[in-house]
């Protein structure tokens, strides 16, 4: 299999070996009676085919991690497939089968659940993804959980929290006016966080593609709703319009289509070196395209999708039944 630049600079051998991840994409809930999940993209180990049946309808929440693998929540229960090399799978606890769940997310080779605002997490733990999570965050009052590439992040009473991972200063510099409340959303890149607060944009840590330093900050400074992080490139919705930032290698910046950024943006999500957004109920996709996740759209996805997910090349949509 031939894999682009990325895919070699983070080392192959590391993705296969370490289970190491560059985005993850929080969960995303559908309205109404839930949907159906549909997957297109590379399907190395079943990321894509090996959908369980049961996710044909009804399907509230839906999310992805980056080391192959798609998550979603029908009836409360959390449900995972693809790689399990690092139990991301079979070691899910087993409180997060029986009901409750609110929220789901991957981070890379690791998951992370909310149930009754408590956080849980397991899978990979060489950065501590799991074993070093707060544990004010494992007795409740929990609203929102991302992971990225060996850190987590959580919303706690507004306030964000930061653990594992630490190279670039994802967990250190952590902006002191998000650790002091207000904050209503959170996203994860490549060693690099994102959040909102009053309608700002917040990021810090890995700066290598200028998915810090070149922010939109006059842009993006209020009416921001939605964030999402890709490999090096962010993403915001504005007032319905998408803006997008960092790297650019694949066009994840300048071929973003021309009608995202005229309004009428409803989600956004962030592969590797994608972006995809819903606008009207219509999925479109932008970038990167060696595993078909630009060019291989499913063809009913034209209409009446109600969310949207992407893993490092594998993209999810929820459809309403």
């Amino acid at each position: 299999m031939t894999h682009h630049r990325k895919w070699l600079t983070t080392g192959l051998v590391a993705l296969l070996s370490l289970g190491v991840s560059a985005v993850a994409t929080p969960a995303a809930a559908a309205g109404g009676r839930g949907g159906a999940v549909q997957a297109w993209g590379l399907d190395e180990y079943g990321e894509a085919s090996a959908i369980p049946p049961e996710l044909g309808s009804g399907v509230t929440a839906l999310s992805a991690g980056s080391y192959h693998n798609g998550y979603a929540i029908k009836h409360g229960r959390v449900y995972v497939w693809g790689n399990d090399d690092y139990g991301q799978v079979t070691t899910v606890p087993p409180a997060l089968r029986e009901g409750g769940v609110s929220a789901v997310t991957g981070g890379g080779a690791t998951g992370y659940a909310i149930k009754g605002g408590k956080l849980y997490a397991w899978g990979y733990d060489e950065s501590g993804e799991v074993s070093s999570l707060p544990a004010t965050l494992r007795e409740g009052g929990v609203s929102a959980v991302a992971g990225g590439y060996g850190t987590g992040y959580a919303l706690k009473a507004g306030k964000l929290y930061a653990w594992g991972d630490d190279e670039f200063g994802q967990v250190s510099g952590v902006p002191r006016t998000l650790r002091e409340g207000g904050v209503t959303a959170i996203a994860a890149g490549t060693k690099t966080g994102y959040a909102l607060k009053n309608g700002k944009v917040y990021a810090w840590g890995n700066d290598e593609y200028g998915q810090v330093s070149t922010l939109p900050r006059a842009e993006l400074s209020s009416g921001v709703s939605t964030i999402a992080a890709g490999y090096g490139t962010g993403y915001a919705i504005r007032r319905g319009k998408l803006h997008a930032w960092g790297d650019d290698q694949y066009g994840q910046v300048s071929t973003l289509p021309a009608t995202l950024r005229q309004g009428g943006v409803t989600a956004i999500a962030a592969g590797y070196d994608n972006g995809y957004a819903l606008k009207n109920g219509k999925v479109y996709a932008w970038g990167f395209d060696e595993f078909g996740q630009v060019s291989n759209i499913p063809a009913n996805l034209g209409s009446g999708v109600t969310a949207i997910a992407a893993g490092g090349f594998t993209a999810y949509a929820l459809k309403a039944c």
